[in-house]
């Protein structure tokens, strides 16, 4: 009578070459170069990985309140404040280059100072600045070592950078506008937060076992143009961390990025409370945690004076056991939907842990299976590596339209890969750019979308071959 058997599942398991596609995919932007590149800023071939590094490039411009700068002008007071803790971690000093990046994203470099980043024989944490003077900006070649030729009206950055040799430690940038107005900060979303839970002696690891070392690092930025008095609350489960009424938030002038601005760094050693407690760590606060075993959530809140919440962030991590999800540590797994229902070419669910694409999408069933790979947008790889792309962005931006949370954005924005590829170099732009556009204007966010899954596609074509 035409009846049939219910299908048992609509969800089936991607194929294993699929599964690869996608997984290449995000490790390209969120493991770039094949290594494991460290959150805190640390990199290979540093003196320590457990070392955190913060970064900040101050300058004056020629107006107070703007980031443009016209032909002949100068920038003026540029100083880098580099900040690393624990200080007697660094063994070896470290260089600091001053670099212009066009809006092509190359890069030059205009000073280094060796050996400008020294070690320091205590505990606690370092702070040094580093001088830069003052740069006049010009059209034609430069004359003189304090000069910096923009030959066409648009943005620049200058980006200081820490570094040993041909590795680099951490960088900071600040956007000079030649000759154009920067664009206008943005109204609905000035302020946000970021919160991240890692264990210290390996910023990729969010499991942290009795006696080790939990790191806690909770930064917010202001991209409003004036400075602003929040109020700050930060809690590991039940336990309180930090409150703090009020705290000032600088201003970010217009159209240049907003720096992070840290709310709270500590340390907490985790101890089991079934377990005689190790001797403690010099200047580290220990922590008897409620179980032996567990999933613990860090959360932090900022509120405005008035008590309305203006941003909220959390993470993750586990005592004692193993994050239960996520293979090879990617954010979200891919799945195809063969149910026939599923309109849209992809969607990501509501805890951004799945990304589900319409198995039977048109463009999709025209693609071929490719027997050997020797490309990798090669038939439906092309289709799986743009579903992972959009995917990719759902997932940093979903929490910052959501909650001005912008853990997964910064962590998409500090893992772009090597600065000095000026491919690289516009893919950051673009997501500064995205970050810019949420919530202000649909058009110009969906056009820089587009634009930004192009590169990534570009990107993955060159690294991923």
């Amino acid at each position: 009578m035409g009846w049939e058997a219910a299908r048992p599942i609509s969800v089936e398991p991607v194929s294993e070459r699929e599964r690869r596609t996608h997984t290449r995919f995000l490790e390209t932007f969120l493991n770039p170069n094949g290594r494991k590149q460290r959150r805190n800023g640390s990199q290979p071939g540093a003196d320590n990985p457990g070392i955190i590094w913060e970064a900040q490039l101050n300058l004056e411009y020629p107006a107070p309140a703007s980031a443009r700068v016209d032909w002949g002008q100068s920038v003026r007071n540029v100083c880098a404040e580099i900040e690393f803790e624990p200080a007697n971690e660094l063994t070896a000093a470290a260089d600091l280059l001053l670099e212009c990046v066009d809006s092509d994203g190359n890069s030059e470099v205009l000073a280094r100072k060796q050996g400008a980043i020294k070690p320091e024989w205590h505990n606690g944490r370092a702070r040094q600045q580093v001088d830069l003077g003052a740069w006049q900006i010009i059209r034609g070649k430069a004359s003189h070592s304090q000069q910096i030729a923009c030959s066409e009206p648009g943005e620049y950055k200058l980006r200081a950078t820490v570094a040993r040799g041909e590795t680099r430690l951490k960088s900071a940038s600040r956007s000079l506008y030649v000759q154009t107005e920067p664009p206008p900060p943005p109204a609905k979303r000035p302020v946000t937060l970021s919160a991240k839970a890692v264990n210290n002696s390996d910023g990729e690891k969010k499991r942290v076992d009795h006696g080790e070392t939990l790191l806690i690092h909770v930064f917010a930025r202001n991209r409003a143009v004036e400075a602003g008095k929040f109020l700050f609350n930060a809690f590991l489960e039940d336990e309180t961390l930090e409150r703090k009424s009020p705290i000032e938030l600088d201003a970010t002038p217009a159209g240049d990025a907003p720096r992070p601005q840290t709310l709270l760094l500590e340390r907490l050693q985790l101890l089991d409370p079934n377990k005689n407690a190790p001797l403690p760590l010099d200047g580290i606060r220990q922590l008897r945690m409620p179980e032996s075993v567990g999933k613990y959530q860090l959360k932090a809140k900022l509120f405005a004076e008035d008590g309305e919440r203006v941003a909220y962030s959390s993470d993750i991590f586990y005592f004692q056991q193993d994050p239960s999800r996520k293979q090879n540590d990617l954010p979200f797994e891919i799945k195809p939907d063969h149910s026939g229902k599923q309109i849209e070419m992809w969607k990501m669910n509501a805890d951004l842990t799945e990304l589900i694409y319409a198995a039977d999408y048109p463009l999709r069933q025209e693609l071929r299976d490719v027997q050997r790979q020797r490309r990798p947008l090669q038939g439906k790889n092309a289709f799986i590596a743009e579903v992972s792309a959009h995917g990719l962005l759902e997932w940093a931006m979903r929490p910052l339209e959501g909650n001005n949370d912008e853990g997964n954005f910064q962590q998409l924005l500090d893992e772009s890969g090597d600065e000095t590829d000026p491919l690289r170099e516009r893919y950051v732009r673009k997501l500064e750019q995205l970050s810019r556009e949420l919530k202000e204007s649909a058009t110009e966010f969906g056009q820089t979308r587009r634009e930004t899954v192009a590169i990534m596609l570009e990107i993955f074509n060159l690294e991923a071959s």
